[in-house]
């Protein structure tokens, strides 16, 4: 562990080293930084930590522990080690003291610290080592060594706690006197700024949390967040990291573990495994040939997180560097062959040619993103349009010919749009192909389409409510297969929250919970309002869950009919009478990778594959279910029903009962015997109230066939 030091600051950002993906010139092999003995029996598997390299020697004293790493200039050099038994603690302790007496000597100066196999050489390489830096360092002080890794990465963990931040200081002041207002150091945030200092070891709450995203880091508008789901004026939230390591230990590491999949794909090997060994073995080749770092010596679907298809293949690995030497050996193969049979492959060529040519450049130059937005933009092109090529496969090919091209495709999210047993399969995705499709509508977990037929003179409103809740257990450990909030498959640490989800499984319950509280009061807000003649809602969930909220809709609200699905066969619900009447139908034969039973081949009313065909009029819904067969195999009718407390209602005329009809008869018993014997059953009447609140009760449950009261 080191610290280089700066005594003249040059207040320029370093441009043209290191150059972390590599150059299109020819260019010798740069030595690996950090192996002083690797041997064949120790290999490194990605994923997995292994002892693959190891230095050499013993500590003594101010002694390095291997001596070849003095070979070179070391005039730069000098070690203030600890005694060679010194603990954990006392080792801290050690490296505070050295770094307070550094201040005190050379204050104002820029420091850096981290840890390095060879410092000699991150000094005197002339590919990206201190002594060519534009900052011009002038000292290294190694504070520790040790024959293993733990140790220095503890370390440089425990130095943010005392302040020592790796942190390049162009950005704040370093002198007493300055001609102009730091920047600060921070794009999130106006920490170093003068007003905010950062750093505020004394309190939890330092100054700088509540300036977050209070100033927009942009030079200019950036076009492309348009097209990417981000919360308002939290653009800069993209860049959380600096580009490298965004890239790298981020989208560009999930970019490389899919594409691993889909080339392992092309091998001609039926076993899985067998494919991974060939593309493994292609690699490494590729790498001796080219003079580069494997990093890995075996390659697995464990590597890729891809240990079942239905699993995303996000890659495992934590090291960026794999992901420079992977990208490069991708381009490799992309560029010396093509696959004009699969859309799919070629645009992920593209992607990876568009991320190769913008680093390049930006290792190169001034980091300055504007100047290179064309290829910026290239590369969310390329991004956006890799997801689209899934919507070709899965919709656009799919569901498609007469009588549905063109036609708007309503949706709502299922259990398995959200993940199954995960919470987080790119259900943003299908939320932002909105904006993409001509045809695919699903702009939020619930929203609603009001359509209007014009020549037919009737408007239906159709409400999409979210209600995967039925699957979002609180206990992360119930119902593994099953369970969107459970711990068994959702990675550690998964997290939605950058996109308005869940931030982890033990709060995703409770946010499942707000998310359908949240839309069952706006479905009621909306159906108490609505003029429209029609009101249809669409779920996930089958009929039968929450029927006391669907029976309230439907008799209150006027809820005209629900469609749900969840479930993979066709099927009218059973027991409308648990739903207050209201009709109901699951339309789970058109998806899923199965059907929910086995499908009888030889009976013509099979319902496990198939769809719906409704008929619509201002005065009534035919309702047909269609078997795979293409036979009708279930008809129902709905006709419009008011509802009690609607918009609609109150224009509706009043009925005075007429003598004989059964509301006649049943408020006359309820006034003469009912308010006596059982007057539990008419709150907040009596024998004395009048006959319109009688009339008014049975109205709003719906009984004998009370009409709207006139003077209640």
């Amino acid at each position: 562990m080191g610290i280089p030091i700066s005594k003249e600051p040059s207040g320029h950002q370093e441009s043209l080293r290191p150059f972390p993906w590599s150059r299109n010139e020819d260019t010798a092999a740069v030595p690996a930084v950090g192996c002083g003995v690797m041997t064949s029996d120790e290999p490194m598997i990605c994923g997995v930590q292994t002892n693959c390299c190891k230095l050499v020697g013993t500590i003594d004293g101010n002694k390095p522990l291997d001596d070849r790493i003095t070979s070179g200039d070391t005039s730069f050099l000098e070690y203030k080690l600890p005694p060679a038994n010194a603990t954990a603690g006392k080792v801290l302790l050690h490296a505070k003291s050295i770094v307070n007496k550094l201040f005190a000597k050379h204050c104002p100066m820029i420091f850096k610290i981290g840890y390095s196999h060879n410092p000699v050489f991150r000094w005197n390489n002339e590919l990206y080592g201190y002594k060519f830096s534009r900052d011009k360092w002038t000292n290294m002080v190694v504070l520790f060594e040790s024959a293993e890794v733990h140790g220095p990465a503890f370390l440089v963990g425990q130095a943010a706690e005392m302040s020592i931040l790796e942190e390049s200081f162009n950005t704040i002041q370093k002198r007493l006197r300055i001609n102009r207002a730091p920047a600060g150091i921070c794009h999130l945030c106006r920490s170093g700024q003068p007003d905010v200092p950062f750093e505020q070891l004394e309190t939890r709450r330092p100054s700088w949390i509540p300036t977050q995203f209070t100033q927009d880091p942009f030079a200019e508008p950036s076009p492309f967040t348009e097209h990417l789901l981000h919360e308002e004026g939290k653009e800069a939230a993209f860049w959380t990291y600096d580009w490298f390591h965004t890239m790298h230990l981020g989208v560009i590491r999930n970019f490389v573990g899919s594409a691993i999949a889909m080339l392992t794909e092309l091998e001609p090997y039926g076993n899985k495994d067998e494919r991974f060994s060939a593309f493994t073995r292609k690699y490494r080749s590729w790498c001796h040939t080219h003079s580069r770092r494997a990093y890995c010596t075996k390659i697995t679907k464990e590597s890729i997180g891809w240990e079942v298809n239905s699993k995303f293949p996000s890659a495992q690995w934590h090291k960026g560097g794999l992901s420079t030497v992977m990208m490069e050996y991708i381009e490799s193969v992309f560029r010396s062959q093509t696959f004009p049979d699969d859309e799919l492959l070629t645009m992920t060529a593209e992607a990876c040619f568009a991320v190769q040519d913008l680093s390049r450049i930006l290792y190169r130059s001034p980091m300055r993103v504007t100047a290179q937005a064309p290829v910026l933009h290239r590369i969310m092109d390329r991004y956006l349009q890799s997801a689209y090529a899934h919507f070709i496969r899965i919709y656009e090919n799919v569901y498609k010919g007469p009588g549905l091209d063109g036609k708007p495709w309503l949706s709502v999210l299922g259990n398995h749009d959200w993940g199954g047993r995960e919470m987080d399969a790119a259900w943003d995705q299908q939320i932002a192909y909105t904006w993409v499709s001509k045809r695919w509508v699903l702009p939020a977990p619930y929203w609603m389409q009001t359509v209007d037929y014009v020549d037919q003179g009737f408007t239906v409103e159709i409400l999409m409510i979210d209600s995967n809740i039925e699957d979002a257990d609180e206990d992360t450990s119930a119902n593994p297969e099953h369970n969107i909030c459970g711990k068994l498959h959702n990675p550690p640490g998964s997290s939605c929250a950058k996109i308005g989800g869940p931030s982890s499984i033990e709060s995703c319950h409770d946010w499942f919970q707000k998310l359908w509280d949240e839309g069952a009061t706006w479905a009621t807000e909306k159906l108490q309002k609505s003029e429209a003649d029609w009101q249809i809602m669409v779920t996930h969930f089958p009929c039968g869950h929450k029927t006391k909220f669907y029976k309230e809709m439907h008799l209150k609200y006027g809820l005209d009919l629900l469609v749900t699905g969840h479930a993979h066969y066709q099927l009218m619900y059973w027991s409308p009478e648990k739903l207050g009447g209201l009709k109901c139908f699951i339309t789970g034969g058109g998806g899923g990778i199965t059907s929910e039973n086995n499908v009888e081949v030889d009976n013509p009313d099979d319902h496990q594959y198939g769809f719906f065909d409704l008929t619509m009029t201002k005065e009534s819904i035919k309702i047909e279910s269609i078997n795979w067969r293409g036979n009708v195999i279930e008809t129902e009718t709905v006709e419009p029903y008011l509802g009690t407390e609607t918009r609609k209602a109150e224009l509706e005329p009043c009925v005075i009962p007429k003598p004989g009809s059964d509301c006649y008869k049943v408020i006359q018993w309820a006034m003469k015997d009912g308010i006596h014997s059982n007057p539990e059953w008419f709150p907040g009447l009596t024998s004395a109230s009048p006959v319109a609140k009688f009339q008014e009760k049975f109205y709003k449950e719906h009984k004998d066939g009370c009409g709207k009261p006139c003077d209640a």
